[in-house]
C-alpha cells in the first residue's frame, strides 16, 4: 500500500473512531471519508476496500449495514442530510459502528495495526 493511499485510510478509521466515541460525530458518507476523497473519483478503484471485496461503494462491507440501520433512527431526527448520528443507547449501532471500525484496521498493512 503506498503512502497515500494509507494515509486515506488512516483518515478513515480515525474517522469511524471518533463515531464510535460520541453520538455528535457525524457520518457525511463519502464526503468525510478518506478513501472516498482518493479513489471516489475512480468509482472505488485502487481503494483498499474495493481490493478486498471487488464491490464498489462499500457494498458487502459492514458500512452497508450501519446505513441501512442508522437509516431507521430517521424518525428520531438523527438524519442531517448528508449523513447519520450513532442513536445514543441503540446497541445495534454501536454494535455496527464498532464492525466498521474493524473492518477497515483488518485493512491496515501488517505491523501498521496500531
Amino acid at each position: 500500500m503506498n503512502k497515500e493511499t494509507l494515509e486515506a485510510l488512516k483518515k478513515s478509521i480515525a474517522k469511524w473512531g471518533k463515531i464510535a466515541k460520541s453520538t455528535k460525530e457525524m457520518d457525511l458518507g463519502s464526503c468525510n471519508c478518506g478513501l472516498c476523497g482518493l479513489f471516489g473519483g475512480a468509482a472505488c478503484v485502487g481503494c483498499p476496500i474495493y481490493s478486498k471485496t471487488n464491490k464498489r461503494y462499500c457494498r458487502d462491507t459492514p458500512y452497508a449495514e450501519w446505513t441501512n440501520h442508522a437509516s431507521t433512527h430517521v424518525i428520531n431526527d438523527n438524519y442531517f442530510g448528508d449523513g447519520f448520528r450513532r442513536e445514543p443507547r441503540c446497541k445495534e449501532c454501536l454494535r455496527l459502528v464498532g464492525e466498521e471500525l474493524n473492518f477497515l484496521k483488518s485493512l491496515l498493512p501488517k505491523g501498521d495495526e496500531k
